[in-house]
């Protein structure tokens, strides 16, 4: 069985209220990879705030171009679209409570992307779906998203 590759992305997030369909932290850059393609399998959200907001995250395989900025309105760039490899469904309802915070996991994505030359990255973009939440920190968001090398 392959060893996953973790990688952790704490964006930095508006302390107050968003809008459904905002971009929530901007563009992740997800690095380390290895270059050698492989298999998202498994993200998870921590939220220290226990929002629950839901979530569609849209993994790109390479940097997208347009501009996708923190609590604002998510709008594809036409060029974007053939570089998207999936989008992730985070419902209020996949999220468990830990203590004050709350903790969502979604395994078994099985998102495939080869190997890209000169590239050790994938993006990502968390858009609210049917959420407006309002967070008290700039850091009450983390995800982590495991890859198994191909």
């Amino acid at each position: 069985m392959s060893q996953t590759i973790d990688v952790d992305v704490t964006p930095t997030i508006t302390a107050g209220a968003y809008t459904d369909l905002d971009i929530v932290g901007g563009l992740q850059t997800l690095t380390g990879l290895g270059g050698a393609g492989g298999v998202l399998h498994t993200v998870q959200v921590y939220d220290d705030a226990a929002v629950d907001a839901a979530f569609l995250i849209h993994i790109f395989r390479e940097a997208p171009t347009g501009t996708y900025t923190d609590n604002a309105l998510l709008t594809l760039d036409a060029a974007d679209k053939d570089r998207l490899i999936g989008t992730i469904e985070v419902a209020s309802g996949d999220y468990k409570a830990i203590g004050g915070d709350s903790n969502a996991t979604l395994n078994n994505l099985g998102f495939s992307f080869g190997p890209t030359p000169g590239f050790d990255h994938l993006y990502a973009i968390a858009v609210l779906n049917g959420s407006a939440p309002t967070y008290a920190a700039t850091s009450d968001l983390r995800f982590r998203y495991s890859v198994l090398p191909g």
